[in-house]
């Protein structure tokens, strides 16, 4: 199958390639020459124009950044921006076009937004000339500060599942298709649920991130108190080999970081506060990860 992807950073990148693997044509697009001329070096197919790759593809994979405002709310100005001109360039697309969105976007996001911007207007809608697909990403690029256990990196290769959060059925099976060599076991849901599953994700990882470093807290204060020498990194090694616990978040010390979990945890909350809905865990894992970062710098 022909596929484009729009936005070719990490997770444009390692998903095109992954579908490359899995015997698609694939044309990265990005409005970066320089992202692109890296791709080119490697033979790889790229375009700068947003139209180009939708004519020269059935379905795309929206994998543009979507960071936060500064109060922590989702900016969403990528996302609006790539879904109009998807749109836009679909009016002379013939045939049935597949959208999915790789993108972390908080529930009700590909619905309410990415639909709109696709329809924009036009006389193509979703559920008829257009698919919609939500498609979240669980990659994990360990680096050196966390761990040498390359094991622990979750590339598209070796993820554990596969979620398809789908308009339609139509939709669906388009996406289930794509991949269809994939080892993984497919699940498929609503758009919503596979949107929230993205972020349940980006909060249970560092809720066992924070444990530890609460308990790393806890053993410092105690020897700075001059009342006993705990080594949790020790009790670390020991507890991770339980299944239940894991090795995730195990090596402490310091504050997460890197580019999810510093933005995702704070669309979460912020996102729960639009609703008045508490959350005293996810406020507490984000209060501890700040004093980490104020105290002992921040592991990326």
């Amino acid at each position: 199958m022909k596929l484009a992807i729009i936005g070719s950073g990490i997770v444009g990148q390692a998903t095109g390639r992954y579908l490359l693997e899995l015997g698609h044509d694939v044309i990265f697009e990005d409005v970066s020459t320089q992202t692109l001329a890296k791709l080119k070096k490697e033979r790889l197919d790229t375009t700068t124009s947003l139209e180009d790759a939708i004519a020269q593809s059935d379905a795309a994979f929206i994998c543009v950044p979507t960071p936060n405002h500064n109060g922590g709310e989702q900016n969403l100005s990528c996302i609006i921006s790539v879904s109009r001109g998807v749109g836009d360039a679909l009016q002379s697309h013939k045939g049935y076009y597949t959208v999915i969105v790789k993108s972390t976007v908080l529930p009700g996001t590909t619905r309410d937004v990415v639909k709109t911007f696709l329809e924009n207007g036009y006389k193509k809608k979703v559920g008829r000339s257009i698919g919609l697909c939500m498609n979240p990403e669980f990659l994990t690029f360990i680096q050196s500060t966390w761990s040498l256990n390359k094991a622990m990196d979750k590339k598209p290769q070796n993820e554990h599942s596969i979620v398809i959060g789908e308009y339609d059925k139509r939709s669906g099976n388009v996406l289930e298709n794509i991949y269809a060599r994939a080892k993984a076991p497919t699940y498929r849901m609503s758009l919503e649920e596979a949107e929230f599953m993205k972020y349940a994700n980006n909060f249970l990882l560092p809720v066992k991130i924070s444990a530890w470093n609460e308990l790393f807290l806890i053993a410092k204060a105690l020897k700075e108190k001059g009342l006993m020498d705990i080594d949790t990194g020790k009790i670390a090694e020991i507890l991770s080999r339980d299944p239940r616990i894991g090795v995730y978040g195990s090596v402490h010390g310091k504050a997460y970081g890197g580019p999810c979990f510093s933005k995702d945890p704070q669309a979460l909350q912020s996102f729960a506060s639009l609703f008045r809905i508490k959350v005293p865990v996810l406020d507490g894992v984000i209060d501890t990860n700040n004093k980490m970062k104020d105290k002992f710098g921040t592991r990326e």
